[in-house]
């Protein structure tokens, strides 16, 4: 797992891209990676406070979703926002590809981002929400 030293774009996308010989996971969507950036940035600069789960289709690998992936996370608080990559080789945590967020508390929670329904995830607490990609 790597903690990237800026929240930007730009440190996430290259943690992540086909180009990087050092990056640490498998190859993921600029698209997706772009959306789930601006969603968390969005989030924050409200003063939420989660956690929230990029599990992604990746390239690729639409067709096999049992696969090794790459997770990217991200944590607000109050203060900051941080972004961590890491490779995932257990296939049982991924069952579809989305984002998934945690809020911390019923002030947190936010239904809608750029029109985006986030679903209740009831089965995990009533602060968790899907979005599906």
């Amino acid at each position: 797992m790597a903690l990237l030293d800026m929240c930007t774009l730009s440190s996430l996308l290259a943690s992540t891209s086909e180009q990087n010989l050092h990056k640490i996971g498998g190859k993921v969507s600029e698209e997706e990676v772009a959306l789930f950036w601006l969603i968390c940035k969005f989030l924050s600069t409200k003063k939420q406070e989660f956690k929230a789960y990029l599990y992604p289709s990746e390239k690729g690998r639409t067709d096999n979703i049992e696969s090794p992936f790459t997770l990217i996370t991200a944590k607000s608080t109050f203060m900051q926002l941080s972004f961590d990559v890491e490779r995932v080789d257990d296939p049982n945590v991924r069952k579809k590809s989305g984002i998934k967020i945690s809020f911390r508390s019923n002030e947190d929670i936010v239904y809608e981002v750029f029109g985006y329904q986030l679903q209740e995830m009831k089965q995990l607490g009533s602060h968790t929400f899907w979005l599906d990609l």
